[in-house]
C-alpha cells in the first residue's frame, strides 16, 4: 500500500509537467471511484440498475490507458509507411495467422465443430447472454444462475452478444467467435516467443506444435466462457513482459487492464493472478536486487492500479455476494479433509484422474478421451524447458502453470481445467528448442541437433494431425458437440413458431424469435431424449421452461419411463386453456414408445402424426398429438388417468 501511495504522489508531481496526461490519470481514478460508489448503490438498492456502474468502469479503463499512451499512439500518419516496411517477424506472424485460420477450417463441412455443432454447456452461455446481458437486467460484474457452481463473469457474454448483433444470432457466428479467441491466444503466444528468443526457427516450430495440438485445436470451438481466459492472459503476459523489458508504462497499463478483464471474465482468471502473485514472491526471494528497483516498483504500482480499475465491477460483486464465490472452496475443503483423515488413499481419485488425463484414456478429458493432453514426445522439450525458464528467472510462467496444475489436481483433472495454461506449455517447449539450437557444438553435431528437433516435432505432429483429420470427417465423432441435439432443436423451434415444413438447417437469426410467419393457433409441449441447454436456448423466446416442462425441463434419457409419464401428466393438468389448440410432441425412442401408445388412444380428440427428419445420416422421429381447443378439458381429464 505504501508503494502505491508513493507512486501516486510521484505520479502527481510528474503529471504537473504533463497537464493533459494528468487530467487523464486523475479522471481515470475519479471514474473508478464513480464505478465503486455506483456499484455499491446498485447492490444496496439505493440506486438499483444505475448506468454509472458501466460508465465509470469503461471511462476509467480508457482514461487510464490514455494517461500513459505515448505520443506515437496518436500519430496516424506513420501507419502507411509502417505497412510498406513490414519486419520479418511481422511477415511470419501474418503467415502463421493465415495458416491458423485455414487449418482450423479443415473439413469444416463434416467436422463436429461446424455450424451444426454446439456444446451443451456453451449453449448456456448464449441463453444467459440473452437473459442477463441484452435484456432488462442491469449491468453488473457477474451474475448468478440457479444450479451454477459459482457466479459467472460477463466479459465473455458481452463479447459474443456484440458479434451476434453484427453477424447474426446463429451457431456459425458463435463457433467462429470462439475461434477468434483461440487465434488471439495463439498469436500472442508466438509474439511472446519471438520477444523471448528472437528466432524464426523457434517461433515457427512452436507455432506448428501449438496449432495442431488436439487440446487447443478442438477447444477453439467449444465455447465455454473459460475460452476468454487464454487470450486475455497471453496478451496480458505479452504486454507485461515487453512493458517491464522496455520500461513502458503504457504496455504495463494495457497488461493490467487485460489482467483485470481476465479475472472478471472467467473463474480461471483467478489462477493467472495467483500465479503472478507467486512470481512476485519468487522474484523478491531469488532476485531481490534486480527486481526491487525504483522503476520496477513504479511499473508494479501502475499494474496494480490498472488492475483495480478494470476489475472494479467484479470486485464489487464479490464484496456484496461472497456466497457465490465460496462454493469453489468446497473443492479445497473436501480435498484437505480427505488428505487429513485418509492420507494418500483419500485422494486416490485425484491421482488417478491426473494420471489418466496426461498419460491414459479417460472421459474426464471431455473432448478428447482418446488422445492425451500433451503428445509424449513434447515432454522431451517441455520439462527441460520449464527448468530452464525457472533458471532464467522467468518465474511468472512457471508459477502460473503450477497454480493451474494444483487447482486442477484439487478439483479433479479435466481438459478444460488446464486449457488456460496450454499456451504456456509451448513457452517451455520453446525454451527447450532454443537450448538445443544454441548448443555450442561442432557443425556435424549441429545437424544432429536439428534432427532431434525434427524427430520430436514429427512424433507429436503426426499423431495429432491424424487424430484431428479422423475426427473432422465425422460430425458425430465428438459427442459433446451434440449435432443431433441441435438438429432436433432447430426442427422443434420451427414447429413451435408455426413454420411450415421445418428443417434441421441453420437460420441466420436462429437464436432469435422467428419472424415472417403468422402466430400459430396452438400451444406446444415437448419432451426429447437428449439435449438440455441446447433446446432451452433455441426456445428461449417462446417460454422454454413451460414448453419443456412436459419432460420436466430435462432430457428424458436422465429419468425413468414412469417419471416421464408423471411429468407429461403434470404439465397437461396445469395447462391453462385459452383459445388455442394444444400440440404435444414426444421424440420417439424405446423409452417413450409405451407412453406414446397410451396417448395415441386419445387421438380422436384431435389429430396425430409421426414426423421424421434426418441430419448427417442420422434420423429422428417425433410423435405429434394435436388436441382441438374444445376438447382440451376432456383430454386433461383422460390424460390424468393414463397409466403404464
Amino acid at each position: 500500500m505504501r508503494t502505491v501511495i508513493t507512486y501516486l504522489n510521484r505520479q502527481l508531481q510528474f503529471l504537473k509537467k504533463h497537464r493533459i496526461k494528468s487530467i487523464f490519470f486523475l479522471s481515470s481514478l475519479f471514474f473508478a471511484l464513480v464505478c465503486l460508489v455506483a456499484s455499491g448503490m446498485h447492490y444496496t438498492g439505493k440506486a438499483y440498475g444505475n448506468h454509472l456502474t458501466w460508465i465509470g468502469w469503461l471511462s476509467g479503463m480508457i482514461l487510464f490507458l490514455l494517461a500513459f499512451a505515448p505520443p506515437s499512439a496518436f500519430n496516424l500518419t506513420g501507419i502507411p509507411s509502417k505497412l510498406k516496411k513490414l519486419s520479418p517477424e511481422t511477415k511470419v506472424l501474418i503467415g502463421l495467422s493465415f495458416f491458423f485460420l485455414i487449418t482450423h477450417l479443415w473439413n469444416f463441412d463434416t467436422a463436429p465443430w461446424n455450424q451444426n455443432g454446439l456444446f451443451d454447456d456453451a449453449s448456456w452461455n448464449i441463453y444467459e447472454a440473452k437473459k442477463y446481458i441484452f435484456s432488462d437486467e442491469p449491468f453488473q460484474g457477474a451474475f448468478w444462475r440457479p444450479g451454477s457452481s459459482s457466479a459467472k463473469g460477463v466479459v465473455f457474454h458481452y463479447y459474443i452478444m456484440v458479434l451476434f448483433h453484427l453477424f447474426g444470432f446463429n451457431i456459425l457466428t458463435f463457433n467462429l467467435s470462439i475461434l477468434v479467441l483461440a487465434f488471439l491466444a495463439f498469436i500472442f503466444t508466438i509474439k511472446l516467443i519471438y520477444k523471448l528468443f528472437n528466432s524464426h526457427l523457434v517461433s515457427i516450430t512452436s507455432a506448428l506444435a501449438l496449432n495442431f495440438l488436439p487440446l487447443h485445436f478442438i477447444h477453439a470451438f467449444v465455447g465455454q466462457r473459460y475460452a476468454v481466459a487464454p487470450p486475455l492472459m497471453m496478451s496480458s503476459l505479452y504486454f507485461l513482459y515487453t512493458g517491464f523489458k522496455n520500461r513502458s508504462f503504457f504496455r504495463v497499463a494495457l497488461s493490467s487492464i487485460l489482467a483485470g478483464l481476465c479475472f472478471t471474465g472467467a473463474v480461471m482468471g483467478k489462477q493467472y493472478l495467483l500465479g503472478l502473485a507467486g512470481a512476485v514472491l519468487l522474484y523478491l526471494f531469488f532476485d531481490f536486487k534486480n527486481a526491487y528497483t525504483p522503476t520496477n516498483r513504479k511499473l508494479a504500482a501502475c499494474f496494480l492500479i490498472g488492475f483495480l480499475i478494470s476489475s472494479m465491477p467484479m470486485l464489487m460483486y464479490m464484496y456484496y455476494n461472497p456466497v457465490y464465490f465460496s462454493l469453489e472452496g468446497e473443492y479445497l475443503n473436501k480435498f484437505l479433509q480427505a488428505l487429513r483423515f485418509h492420507g494418500l488413499s483419500g485422494i486416490k481419485e485425484n491421482i488417478v484422474r491426473f494420471y489418466d488425463c496426461f498419460f491414459g484414456y479417460t472421459w474426464h478429458r471431455w473432448f478428447l478421451p482418446d488422445f492425451v493432453l500433451i503428445p509424449f514426445a513434447y515432454y522431451l522439450l517441455m520439462i527441460p524447458g520449464a527448468i530452464i525458464a525457472f533458471l532464467r528467472k522467468r518465474y511468472e510462467y512457471v508459477a502460473i502453470c503450477a497454480v493451474s496444475f494444483v487447482g486442477a489436481f484439487i478439483a479433479g483433472f479435466s481438459d478444460y481445467r488446464v486449457l488456460m495454461v496450454c499456451p504456456l506449455w509451448f513457452i517451455f517447449l520453446a525454451y527447450g528448442l532454443n537450448a538445443i539450437i544454441r548448443l555450442k557444438v561442432l557443425p556435424v553435431f549441429r545437424y544432429i541437433n536439428y534432427g532431434i528437433i525434427i524427430a520430436i516435432l514429427l512424433a507429436g505432429l503426426i499423431p495429432g494431425i491424424a487424430y484431428l483429420n479422423r475426427k473432422s470427417k465425422d460430425p458425430y465423432s465428438v459427442h459433446y458437440f451434440a449435432q443431433k441435439d441441435v438438429a432436433v432443436s432447430r426442427v422443434l423451434k420451427g414447429i413451435v413458431a408455426g413454420v411450415p415444413d421445418p428443417q434441421p438447417v441453420m437460420r441466420k437469426q436462429e437464436f432469435q424469435k422467428i419472424t415472417g410467419y403468422p402466430e400459430p393457433n396452438y400451444d406446444t409441449f415437448i419432451c426429447i431424449e437428449y439435449g438440455y441447454a441446447v433446446p432451452h436456448t433455441f426456445l428461449y423466446d417462446y417460454d422454454a421452461e413451460k414448453i419443456l416442462s412436459f419432460g420436466g425441463g430435462i432430457p428424458f434419457n436422465l429419468i425413468s419411463e414412469i417419471e416421464l409419464l408423471e411429468f407429461n401428466k403434470h404439465a397437461i393438468a396445469n395447462y391453462q386453456k385459452n383459445t388455442k389448440d394444444l400440440k404435444l410432441i414426444w421424440e420417439k425412442t424405446p423409452k417413450s414408445e409405451a407412453i406414446i401408445e397410451r396417448f395415441r388412444e386419445l387421438n380422436y380428440l384431435g389429430r396425430d402424426e409421426f414426423l421424421t427428419f434426418s441430419h448427417a445420416g442420422v434420423s429422428f422421429t417425433f410423435y405429434v398429438l394435436t388436441i382441438k381447443n374444445e376438447n382440451i378439458p376432456i383430454f386433461q381429464e383422460k390424460a390424468g388417468m393414463i397409466d403404464l
